[in-house]
């Protein structure tokens, strides 16, 4: 018969390997997205020198203050009719055929 387990020995994770690992899970994932990863940096870099990176930081920190100001703007009684009038747009859309509405487009814009 078997003994019964009196005592279990939890192995404690080694934080110096567990650090070690990470760090080369990291780098293996870079190496493997090397192209997106670049093409990244590229794309932060120039909204960086754009001053969008900046710009939304700013709206990130006063955040708050930039909610309150867009529900009062929700709350005026001109933005409900004009979010109504945006939902039936899109809704008349919808239900456009898009060859028609192509032939018509078509018709505007050659006179």
């Amino acid at each position: 018969m078997a003994k019964a387990i009196k005592q279990i020995r939890k192995e404690a994770p080694n934080p110096e390997a567990e650090q070690s690992k990470a760090v080369t899970d990291i780098v293996a994932a870079l190496a493997e997205n090397r192209d997106a990863i670049m093409a990244t940096i590229g794309i932060v870099g120039q909204l960086h020198e754009m001053g969008v990176l900046n710009t939304v930081n700013g709206l990130l920190e006063k955040r708050v203050d930039v909610g309150v100001i867009a529900v009062q703007q929700l709350n005026q009684p001109n933005m409900h009719n004009t979010i109504k009038n945006g939902m039936n747009a899109f809704n008349f859309l919808g239900q456009l055929n898009p060859d028609q509405l192509q032939t018509v487009l078509n018709g505007v814009s050659h006179g």
